[in-house]
C-alpha cells in the first residue's frame, strides 16, 4: 500500500466535502483529497459482480462501470445505497490522499 494513502474513517452524516470538514473539526493544517475509487476492490472482496451490483442498487451497469474505472465520483446518495449492499462503511469507497 503507498504510503501516502491515509484510510480514515469521517462520519457520513457529515453531508460536506472532505476539505470543509477538516475546516470544521479544526484540521486545517492537513491538505487531505478524495483519491482513486476503491470500489473494484471492495466487489471483489464480496464476491459480486459489477452487474450485480447494479441490480441490486437499481444503478445501470454503464453507471457502476464508470465509478469503478474513475470516470466519475459517486454521488452521496449512491454511496449510501452502495455501502449498505456491500456491508462496509461510505468512507471505505475511496481513498483518501495526503496532498
Amino acid at each position: 500500500m503507498p504510503s501516502h494513502v491515509i484510510y480514515c474513517c469521517i462520519p457520513t452524516w457529515y453531508n460536506l466535502p472532505l476539505d470543509r470538514y477538516l475546516l470544521l473539526r479544526g484540521a486545517s493544517e492537513l491538505a487531505l483529497a478524495r483519491g482513486r475509487c476503491r470500489l473494484r476492490y471492495l466487489l471483489k472482496r464480496a464476491n459480486m459482480s459489477q452487474a450485480e451490483l447494479a441490480r441490486r442498487t437499481e444503478y445501470s451497469r454503464q453507471q457502476v462501470s464508470n465509478w469503478v474505472n474513475n470516470r466519475e465520483k459517486i454521488p452521496w446518495d449512491a454511496a449510501l445505497n452502495i455501502s449498505y449492499v456491500l456491508s462496509c462503511h461510505m468512507e471505505e469507497l475511496y481513498e483518501i490522499v495526503n496532498v
